[in-house]
């Protein structure tokens, strides 16, 4: 078993144990999102595309879910990981009926990884698997953590403008064996999309591989709904 998924495992049974809250506010409750943050939640964002490949993101980027997603990035609280995924599984749930689908999680540089202890889109597009799993009807669907590989570090891009992420970016993914992914149909998996540069390089490495990009799943777009992939 994987770091991530020791950790993620260790972590919900300290939930069991623990008193319940909501992941999103920190409040005692007895289901998450508690009653007061769904009543939050606005519908997700209409989808947008990105060199041709549509994003589905459960929720724009905003209080109570940014906030989660934060926690989850930079504060190690995997907790929030099985709340995250059950806002995003409904929103692409059309996608798990695709017969050998494969979701490939946006990779972390080795270094941010042992830094991180994880990947938190690994985390997700497991999380999602499991509920998607849940649905009788639905095709097997799998989660290929290895096939995409970031080949530098390429710092924090928060602070980047568009043109910036994309020189950085450009040529960072690589796909190590890609037989394995000729034909195969592939949705990348990603906790927030802003500008599309990273869904743009990723998409690229795949298609590079040819592998069949079907969609992209986000918890949160940053940006407002566009044809233009920006």
């Amino acid at each position: 078993m994987s770091c991530d998924l020791l950790r993620l495992a260790a972590d919900l049974l300290g939930d069991l144990l623990a008193p319940r809250t909501c992941a999103l506010c920190d409040s005692m409750a007895a289901v998450s999102p508690c009653p007061n943050c769904s009543a939050m939640l606005p519908p997700p964002p209409t989808p947008r595309t990105v060199d041709g490949t549509p994003v589905w993101a459960a929720q724009p980027y905003a209080e109570p879910v940014s906030g989660a997603v934060r926690r989850l990035k930079y504060e190690r609280r995997v907790d929030v990981v099985p709340t995250l995924a059950r806002l995003l599984a409904p929103v692409g749930l059309e996608l798990a009926a695709i017969p050998g689908l494969w979701l490939v999680p946006v990779p972390l540089h080795a270094h941010r990884l042992a830094e991180r202890g994880y990947n938190q889109s690994a985390l997700l597009a497991r999380a999602v698997c499991r509920e998607w799993q849940k649905e009788p009807s639905r095709s097997r669907v799998a989660v290929a953590p290895r096939v995409l590989l970031r080949t530098r570090e390429t710092g924090h891009q928060a602070r980047r403008s568009r043109s910036e992420r994309l020189d950085a970016l450009d040529g960072a993914f690589l796909v190590p064996t890609p037989r394995r992914l000729v034909g195969r149909p592939v949705v990348l998996v990603d906790d927030v999309v802003t500008t599309g540069a990273t869904v743009r390089a990723c998409t690229a490495a795949l298609r590079q591989a040819n592998a069949e990009v079907v969609g992209v799943l986000a918890v949160c777009d940053s940006c407002p709904p566009t044809d233009s992939g920006t």
